[in-house]
């Protein structure tokens, strides 16, 4: 049995989907072990890197033998699969994968495979439960995942409360839908041998945790809530003269100037840290 696994949602600095596409490879990597099948990758490069020429794998990816690197972005694949005659280049795409027998799509749309068992996973419905929240390209998420789920036998997905989202929002038969919650990262070694050790992460030269703190993980953008976690802050402080900092841990998203512009009329401003992007050990830490 072979299975492929999409794993273009890993970046060179992996978050979010792309740390959940990173565990699942390690973990099916070490099943294989006692399991009688064998796992393959399918991968596709960002629309800026394929410009470029870039077609070369993240380096976390590296350790996985015989990739299947495909010469065009999801995003150019999207609008190929709606046009007449796309058959024989699709057919032509698919080569590369062997013909296996399962083939899972990580993030809102799988390959259109006419051999494989096809899996789909989706994480949340925020760009439909919250559009005020997310890009206009985010908003256009409906009719990809539609097309997704035509194509696709099993979803996947993160918690019941996102299971009972696609049943009402996109109709999916409840049958259809498994729920796998999320593990710790920390439970694999998916960015290499062993358990990534802590690394001390600091607020200038002083180190994270010389004084307490309040942590928050993840991209800044709206949809996070932030400027409420800002204005509670600010709350904490003045009315209940709490010695705690507040620490963003995460890289910049969209329309992100609202938040910094928070952080900058606060006056508790001093007392707020962006640390931008943290490695895993950094994290761990934190």
């Amino acid at each position: 049995m072979k299975v492929v696994v999409e794993a273009t949602p890993v970046l060179p600095r992996p978050s979010g989907v792309g740390l959940y596409v990173i565990n699942l490879l390690a973990a099916l990597a070490a099943l294989q072990k006692t399991e009688d099948f064998h796992l393959g990758l399918a991968y596709q490069p960002s629309l800026r890197n394929w410009l470029r020429g870039n077609l070369t794998l993240p380096e976390v990816l590296r350790r996985y033998p015989n990739p299947a690197v495909l010469p065009l972005p999801v995003r150019l694949l999207n609008l190929l699969v709606q046009l007449p005659g796309h058959g024989p280049i699709l057919a032509s795409l698919e080569d590369r994968f062997d013909r296996p027998d399962l083939y899972h799509g990580t993030n809102y749309t799988v390959f259109p495979c006419r051999h494989s068992q096809r899996l789909i996973t989706i994480y949340d419905l925020c760009f439909l439960r919250y559009p005020q929240y997310v890009t206009a390209v985010s908003r256009g998420y409906r009719q990809q995942v539609h097309r997704g789920l035509a194509r696709s036998d099993l979803v996947l997905t993160i918690s019941e409360s996102s299971k009972r989202d696609i049943v009402e929002y996109l109709g999916v038969d409840p049958d259809r839908i498994w729920v796998t919650p999320l593990a710790s990262r920390y439970a694999s070694d998916a960015l290499g041998p062993g358990i990534v050790p802590p690394e001390p992460a600091y607020l200038g030269e002083e180190p994270l945790g010389e004084r307490p703190y309040i942590l928050f993980v993840s991209t800044l953008e709206p949809r996070k809530n932030l400027l409420t976690l800002i204005e509670a802050f600010n709350q904490l402080k003045s009315q209940h003269r709490i010695d705690h900092q507040l620490v963003l841990v995460g890289q910049r998203g969209w329309q992100v100037e609202p938040i910094l512009a928070a952080i900058a009329a606060s006056p508790w401003q001093e007392h707020i840290h962006h640390l931008d992007y943290l490695s895993d050990a950094q994290v761990a830490y934190a």
